[in-house]
């Protein structure tokens, strides 16, 4: 009984008549199991045991086992009722109506069932079978549109009404119940007198005698309303549907206990699977065991987290090599007379294209990488073997102008230092811009007075604008911030640059330098002013360019690498400024440029401890490792005049055999570092970790060409003392004697 009850509720719970289940237990009592809510309208609480009469009909249903109509009068109520009773799966299922008082072709009803069945907008049926009399109420009229008039009211006639597609489908449900007894209700189209279809629903019960069917009740229900709602949710799923399968995105769904319940054609064409192996399926069902399991897993996770999980992986299909982006999320779902479940919703992308073009460009800077290496390796071989020269043409001119030569012989010399000085300020600006492309500039952030650096620009430049007999000056406004905090060896690179552009191409008139604090700005502007040449409007664009210059003829005229004002450009930028500038072609130019310095409170320069020398050491012992010849000849010109013994090695291991020669014993070394057999920082390791302790611990300072920032961390990391850069400067190589060498004097 308790497996029948359901059963019944699902088919009859719905229908107008009234339907009751009764069943009767092991001593013989009967009892009302289920009614529908037609059956309480009209009997309200019905006691079957206040009705022996009743009950006796029950007992010949079961004792029979076959179905019985009869006619019964219930209490208060006026109308007597006709039952149909028909056993079912041990119990006795009861269909009531009242009894029907007209004979004509319209069926017609009474009282309180006409209510119920009007209420429900129902119309009824009543099929002798034995006579072939299809009789029906005026609302199956209504709901076919047609009149009574216009049916011969028989089984076929109705059947003459029913649209041929689904003539098959209802009388396999009709004969099926008529020779099983099983519940009848069927949907099915029906012609209207438009000649259009229209969707009903037949519900009804067959009454029995003698083993025979010999009548058909029931009801007809107007669906078309449903069905157009069903038809228009199924396209809408089909277009959704259809949408997503367009989508190159792989979707599916899997319930709260792991079965797949949504799976596009995307996820059909990553996994090689299709949706109808895997609908319905666990992922037990469709994967091997090791994958499901890892699977399971990771689902599991993420349903407890509650939250969006996103993860790249690759594919699991043997056959085809791809990388996937992968999203989890889980999402509630309300179950019908049941708490939400977590469902999880799951995507993924074919990401092989952007990972293939991933490591494409993992390739592509690798290259780069190469390539800059290459490229810094070069600039570093070709500025020590230009400087190197250099350093040569250089010194042997200063050497020369330092003593007493014919002052016509004086004039080439000092042209000869001037070009060879012009050279090293090109190659200077080659490897300053190279610097500042590869983001290796950092800045040294210092107190600096404004004043002095703009003051030290204008002597530098001074000397270049008298040759040309043009004026250069600065206009400081007073209300320029003096004390600041910055890099001031950038700012006056730039400076000297913008100067020294001005200067090259003004030959009339002169270069004032204007400084001063902008009114919409915290920043400090700096303008160069000339009266020179000016820049035709359309090519100022060029001007910060790399390589570049207004016109081709201008490298020629002035010279000039054209890199000076790109790295002026990436020099102001690295110190968060900008820079511009304002011209009229044969009316001088305007560059400008505008730095957010900090102000310093009091004085703005660092105090630095000052050695105390009183005058130029001399007579040291100095060990020269060098192995260019006329470098050697420079340098050790240079120190003899300084008053120093000079002793040569030509590489680093004649300098390691020397500085371990017990019969000489030297106050410091100056080594080169790029030498045949051994360079110069293989050579100081070895005095530092292999050579005595009195040798070990001699100054060694570095000669070299290469003039990179890193050079200084290089030599002091293998145990160099200090660094001086080809050419060198005779002040710095005294500077650095002094106080590397004053160990002997002290």
């Amino acid at each position: 009984m308790k497996d029948i009850k359901p059963k019944v509720e699902q088919l009859y719970e719905s229908l107008p008549v009234a339907c009751v289940l009764f069943g009767r237990d092991d001593d013989g009592g009967w009892s009302l199991l289920w009614q529908n809510a037609s059956a309480i309208s009209v009997w309200q609480d019905f006691e079957i045991d206040d009705h022996p009469m009743f009950k006796l009909e029950l007992m010949e249903v079961i004792t029979k086992n076959s179905s019985s109509s009869f006619d019964y009068q219930l209490p208060n109520l006026l109308n007597s009722y006709q039952f149909i009773a028909i056993p079912f799966d041990g119990c006795v299922l009861v269909q009531f109506f009242p009894k029907q008082e007209s004979t004509s072709n319209d069926l017609s009803c009474s009282g309180l069932y006409q209510k119920v069945v009007e209420s429900a907008s129902l119309g009824v049926f009543d099929w002798d079978i034995e006579e072939d009399q299809f009789i029906l109420t005026p609302r199956v009229y209504e709901i076919i549109g047609v009149s009574s008039a216009q049916l011969e009211h028989c089984y076929q006639s109705f059947l003459d009404m029913v649209y041929p597609e689904d003539v098959g489908l209802l009388k396999e449900a009709i004969e099926g119940h008529l020779a099983t007894d099983w519940p009848l209700s069927v949907e099915f189209r029906m012609i209207t007198g438009e000649h259009y279809s229209q969707w009903v629903q037949i519900q009804g019960q067959a009454e029995w005698s003698n083993d025979l069917p010999v009548r058909l009740t029931g009801s007809i229900r107007d669906i078309s309303e449903r069905k157009h709602t069903e038809l228009e949710l199924k396209q809408r799923e089909a277009l959704i549907e259809q949408m997503i399968d367009a989508l190159p995105i792989s979707i599916y769904v899997k319930d709260a206990q792991g079965c797949y319940r949504f799976f596009n054609a995307e996820a059909e064409n990553q996994t090689n699977k299709l949706r109808t192996e895997v609908i319905g399926r666990t992922d037990y069902e469709v994967y091997p065991m090791p994958v499901s399991m890892k699977k399971a897993e990771l689902d599991k996770s993420i349903q407890l987290s509650e939250k969006l999980s996103i993860f790249e992986a690759e594919s699991e299909d043997k056959d085809q090599e791809a990388w996937l982006l992968f999203g989890k999320i889980p999402i509630q779902v309300m179950q019908s007379n049941r708490p939400y479940e977590i469902w999880l919703l799951s995507f993924s992308l074919d990401i092989s294209d952007r990972k293939a073009m991933e490591e494409e460009l993992k390739e592509a800077r690798a290259i780069a990488e190469d390539a800059a290496k290459a490229k810094a390796d070069f600039l570093s071989v070709m500025s020590h073997e230009i400087r190197t020269p250099l350093n040569s043409v250089i010194g042997n001119a200063g050497l020369l102008l330092s003593d007493s030569i014919d002052p016509e012989m004086a004039e080439h010399v000092e042209m000869i230092k001037r070009s060879g000085e012009h050279l090293l300020y090109l190659i200077n600006d080659i490897l300053d811009f190279n610097k500042l492309e590869a983001g290796k500039v950092e800045l040294d952030l210092q107190p600096f007075d404004l004043k002095k650096q703009v003051d030290t620009v204008i002597d530098m430049s001074s000397t270049n604008a008298k040759l040309r007999n043009i004026y250069l000056k600065s206009d400081i406004y007073p209300d320029a911030k003096q004390n600041l905090l910055g890099d001031e060896g950038r700012l006056r690179q730039v400076l000297l640059n913008l100067v020294g552009n001005a200067v090259k191409f003004t030959s009339e008139g002169g270069v004032t330098v204007k400084v001063y604090q902008p009114r919409y700005s915290d920043a400090v502007r700096f303008e160069v002013i000339d009266t020179g040449i000016g820049i035709a409007a359309e090519n100022i664009p060029k001007l910060f360019s790399e390589f570049a210059q207004a016109e081709s003829s201008t490298s020629k005229k002035y010279g000039g690498t054209g890199l000076g004002l790109a790295i002026s450009k990436k020099l102001v930028e690295a110190m968060n400024g900008k820079i511009g500038i304002e011209s009229k072609e044969g009316e001088g130019s305007t560059f400008w440029f505008e730095i957010p310095f900090q102000t310093v409170e009091g004085e703005s320069t660092v105090s630095k401890p000052q050695d105390k020398v009183l005058e130029d050491l001399t007579g040291l012992s100095i060990l020269v490792a060098e192995d260019n010849l006329p470098n050697q000849f420079l340098i050790k010109s240079i120190l003899g005049k300084l008053g120093h013994e000079v002793t040569l090695a030509n590489d680093g291991l004649e300098a390691w055999n020397a500085i371990n020669d017990q019969d000489k014993q030297f106050d410091l070394v100056l080594m080169d570092m790029q030498m045949p057999n051994m360079d110069g920082l293989e050579a100081t390791q070895k005095i530092r970790n292999e050579a005595s302790e009195t040798v070990s611990s001699i100054p060694v300072i570095a000669l070299t060409a290469n003039a990179y920032d890193d050079v200084y961390d290089t030599v002091i990391g293998v145990g160099m003392n200090d660094c001086l850069i080809k050419p060198v400067n005779i002040d710095q190589l005294k500077q650095t004697l002094n106080t590397w060498g004053a160990s002997k004097h002290s």
